[in-house]
């Protein structure tokens, strides 16, 4: 694990580097500028640290303040230097090629962050939208009795400090529209599990489940929480034949299957 997290610093911390020696070149070298390029280049390398420190100490304000910094910075950093390599190689060609590059550095530095800047605006509209994708199975495992059974996947929510209540309600809306008859909602099992244990200290996800048990038009009677998996079943499951299948395949924050 040290190794690990050695690595995954020691190339965040290159990452700084580059870019803020972008910034370092388009401005006049004063040692001032220097100063403060390291400051913030040190802090925000190990930002993710600071976030987890403010985390395990509970102070929520901070954590959520630190954490929409922190990780805002970290996509936009990643963006930034993924752009400005590609100038950089234009910049190489040009050079080998004998033509004269356009830009300067500060015509580069401008430019560069601008484009990060509408990719990173683009993504972080893109990653609060849902999107419902649905499946319709047939199987001769149900009794025809039975009907037609909905089970509805909820994934990749990132539920924690900088998603929360707001958004768990707009899932939870589109939920009640699709009207299931089992939830499964592994996205947020990692955190639930530890809430279990007591390491997690705001109740948020615990609300979640007890929000999500309300959503099926019978309620549920059911819940199974493990490493993986938050289950929720209706009375109704135990009429039909064998367990509910395991929907699978990704989606964004609710999966429809219609298993008939």
């Amino acid at each position: 694990m040290l190794t690990f997290l050695s690595m995954v610093f020691l190339i965040y911390g290159a990452m700084h580097f580059y870019a803020l020696g972008k910034v370092w070149l388009a401005f006049p070298h004063t040692l001032a500028l220097t100063s403060v390029l390291l400051f913030c280049g040190i802090v925000m390398t190990f930002s993710p640290l600071i976030v987890w420190q403010f985390e395990r100490q509970n102070w929520h304000n901070v954590t959520v303040i630190s954490s929409w910094v922190s990780y805002i910075w970290m996509g936009f950093l990643f963006l930034f230097c993924s752009i400005a390599l590609i100038f950089d190689l234009g910049h190489t060609l040009s050079t080998l090629l004998g033509f004269e590059w356009p830009m300067n550095a500060s015509t580069v530095l401008v430019t560069v962050g601008l484009l990060a800047l509408a990719i990173l605006g683009y993504g972080f509209v893109e990653a609060r939208q849902m999107h419902v994708e649905k499946i319709k199975i047939s199987t001769p495992k149900l009794s025809p009795a039975v009907g037609r059974v909905t089970i509805a996947q909820i994934s990749d929510l990132h539920l924690g400090v900088m998603l929360g209540d707001e958004f768990l309600d707009r899932v939870i809306a589109r939920l009640r529209e699709i009207r299931p008859d089992s939830v499964h909602a592994d996205a947020v099992a990692a955190h639930v599990h530890r809430q279990v244990r007591g390491e997690v200290r705001n109740g948020g996800l615990h609300r979640a489940i007890d929000r999500l048990t309300r959503i099926a038009p019978q309620s549920f009677d059911r819940m199974h929480v493990d490493d993986r998996t938050v289950v929720m079943l209706d009375h109704r499951s135990d009429e039909r034949a064998g367990s509910a299948p395991d929907p699978c395949g990704p989606s964004r924050s609710g999966r429809r299957r219609d298993d008939q």
